[in-house]
């Protein structure tokens, strides 16, 4: 196929992520966005490690530009996932296979919604493209230089990078015995080794610092204890969201195994053995061909290190129950390793560009599920809350909890669940808090004393609905 074709598809993807987030109820944000946020307000002034502090920083300092944090991530979003397709493109380093890459699913999931993620992954390929330049072309300095720069940063936008860092050390002592050493190249000579040195010297400084202002090392402190148990409904929870980091396309976090929930895990999970199956099988027969597998293989070590290291440490930490935002990372490498192979073994690219066209039309429709103008509930929350004066709450007094109807497109069946993500409760304290993140949100009013501190939900909601009501007092 020609490379017009990819062309085209990247520009539609970055439309894709300019426009359709905006028609996502919630506009993208979701989570811990809230934390992050208000991290950058009060930086320097922060006053605890839970979040590492480089998002944050990114999120100010683009604030500066935009005067409103909604707009900060979004436009942050977009650079980074143009970023990715305009280095590749003008580089010459691989375009047609990344366009696909950026096709899958937590491309499309990270760059959607304001998170952490979208620099994140942007960094991790810029990282993936200096090691690819080491063991192709050998250049030292810049893995020394550019690449213990990006390890720091990625590090300082997650804590789990530390994962990647322990796997690239442990992938050194192989490389060096199985290569270096051959080659008379001493253990502590090596570019690779003064890369790790580096990049350990900057996330030791880091840790230090939490150290010495928090108390803790990576907000351990401030994380709640871990409920995962073996063999409890969590832990197949967990199991099945583990093995969809390999399928990407579809994925499906569970809450509950009900039968029905169980049927489409193992439904998923059938596929997922098969992505695996296939995955393995390109993989050895590109390998069987060529002695030169460290870089493909190094990618594939960070990404299984990754995935078990982060499944082990759930049992221990109060984190996400192995979602697909949780398990990006070894996803990245997954998909990276595979979609790279596929191109160099020249399988038939119809069929990978179809399917990459697919994951993005149906990641994109799932994304959006019931599509709702978000600038236009922003725009009317904050005329009617116009200045906030001496408010420093929100709470939702409405508490519009129902479960909401989905129509699966080209059927007439209808999925009901509860997402809060969609709620005017969430909404509405989300595009306050993006505007003003001193405001913190309440979850019982009784807590306040003072009422005139707070913003309720149902004064916003009534002016977007066009209604007029009493302000509750």
């Amino acid at each position: 196929m020609k490379t017009k074709s990819y062309t085209f598809l990247w520009i539609i993807l970055i439309l894709n992520v300019i426009i359709s987030p905006l028609f996502i109820p919630n506009g993208g944000l979701i989570g811990d966005i809230q934390h992050y946020v208000r991290l950058a307000y009060y930086l320097p002034d922060v006053k605890w490690s839970l979040y590492p502090l480089g998002y944050p920083f990114f999120l100010r300092a683009f604030y500066t530009i935009t005067g409103d944090y909604y707009w900060a991530g979004r436009l942050i979003n977009i650079l980074c996932f143009t970023a990715i397709g305009l280095f590749a493109y003008l580089k010459s380093f691989h375009f047609k296979e990344t366009v696909i890459l950026l096709c899958a699913k937590i491309f499309i999931y990270s760059y959607f919604n304001i998170l952490s993620e979208g620099i994140f992954l942007c960094l991790m390929y810029f990282l993936f493209y200096i090691l690819y330049q080491y063991f192709y072309g050998q250049k030292r300095k810049q893995l020394v230089l550019a690449g213990s720069l990006l390890m720091i940063l990625l590090f300082s936008i997650r804590y789990s990078a530390l994962y990647i860092y322990f796997a690239l050390c442990i992938y050194y002592v192989f490389y060096y015995f199985s290569k270096l050493k051959q080659q008379n190249v001493a253990f502590f000579k090596a570019s690779y080794f003064w890369f790790l040195f580096f990049s350990g010297a900057g996330i030791f400084l880091y840790a230090l610092f939490n150290y010495l202002n928090f108390g803790d090392v990576m907000g351990e402190g401030f994380r709640n204890p871990s409920d995962l148990k073996l063999f409890t409904e969590e832990f197949y929870i967990a199991v099945f969201g583990l093995f969809n980091a390999f399928n990407p396309v579809l994925a499906i976090k569970s809450v509950k195994l009900t039968p029905r929930a169980l049927a489409v895990e193992l439904f998923l999970l059938i596929i997922n053995f098969i992505s695996i199956g296939y995955f393995v099988k390109i993989s050895k027969n590109y390998f069987r061909k060529t002695r030169d597998f460290y870089f493909y293989g190094l990618i594939i070590f960070i990404g299984i290190s990754y995935l078990l290291l982060i499944f082990l440490s759930s049992f221990y930490q109060g984190i996400d129950n192995m979602d697909m935002r949780i398990l990006c990372e070894g996803s990245f490498c997954f998909f990276y390793v595979f979609i790279f192979i596929y191109y160099k073994e020249k399988y038939n690219e119809k069929v990978i560009f179809c399917t990459a066209v697919f994951s993005f039309v149906f990641n994109t429709i799932y994304a959006i599920k019931i599509p709702k103008f978000y600038l236009t509930q922003k725009y009317e929350v904050e005329k009617k809350q116009g200045d906030i004066g001496n408010k420093k709450y929100f709470f939702d007094d409405i508490g519009d909890h129902e479960d909401n109807g989905y129509k699966i497109p080209l059927t007439n069946k209808i999925v009901r669940y509860n997402n809060p993500y969609v709620q005017s409760g969430f909404i509405n304290a989300y595009i306050i808090m993006t505007k003003y993140p001193q405001i913190y949100i309440l979850l019982d009013e009784s807590t306040v004393n003072n009422k005139e501190l707070i913003i309720y939900n149902s004064q916003l909601q009534n002016a977007a609905n066009n209604e007029h009501k009493p302000d509750k007092k």
